[in-house]
């Protein structure tokens, strides 16, 4: 069942967020307990990346086995500054994370109808069942539902199995950067 995430379940998504991607993930805290802290505190504010109003949670018996986040993209940069305003007073080097983010961000704002799906992420040990598509496939409804004329989103280079899950949901490879390739899907 996809729902959405509760308060009570924000560390368990910060964990799969970890699981997914914790080389992008360093890049906002120094350390995985940083990190977990960190995005567990934002998952809790309203207007945050993880905040539970754009989080959704793959459930099965009870437990939490996948997440993904979806928002309009003209909200990107305002979500991700304050999640990493959340870690700035105890770490101002993330500062230049800012930065960085909201300039790779604004690459993802191409009008009033575009979307963002970050962090699609699933258990290791439940992986390869569906998931991640019925995630992708959730969140996209979503962004119709939103009024979203388009969908995009990041997939690490290397990420074969999140590049092929997202080329078979659709999207088609639009950019790349030194670490990522964006893909995008017109609704």
């Amino acid at each position: 069942m996809i729902r959405d995430a509760r308060r009570t379940e924000a560390l368990r998504v910060a964990d799969l967020a970890w699981q997914a991607d914790p080389e992008a993930l360093l890049t906002w805290a120094r350390s995985r307990r940083a990190c977990l802290r960190m995005l567990a505190l934002a998952a809790g504010l309203p207007g945050t990346l993880v905040a539970t109003d754009v989080t959704r949670v793959a459930v099965r018996d009870g437990s939490v086995l996948g997440a993904a986040v979806v928002f309009p993209a003209v909200e990107a940069e305002r979500r991700f500054c304050a999640t990493l305003l959340c870690g700035i007073a105890a770490a101002p080097w993330r500062a230049r994370v800012l930065v960085e983010t909201i300039e790779t961000t604004r690459v993802l704002v191409g009008g009033p109808g575009a979307w963002v799906l970050d962090c699609v992420a699933v258990s290791a040990g439940a992986r390869r069942r569906g998931i991640g598509r019925a995630l992708v496939k959730d969140a996209v409804g979503r962004a119709r539902l939103g009024g979203a004329d388009s969908v995009s989103v990041w997939a690490a280079h290397g990420n074969d199995a999140a590049l092929e899950l997202y080329r078979s949901c659709g999207f088609v490879a639009v950019g790349d950067d030194a670490h990522n390739t964006l893909l995008s899907l017109r609704l």
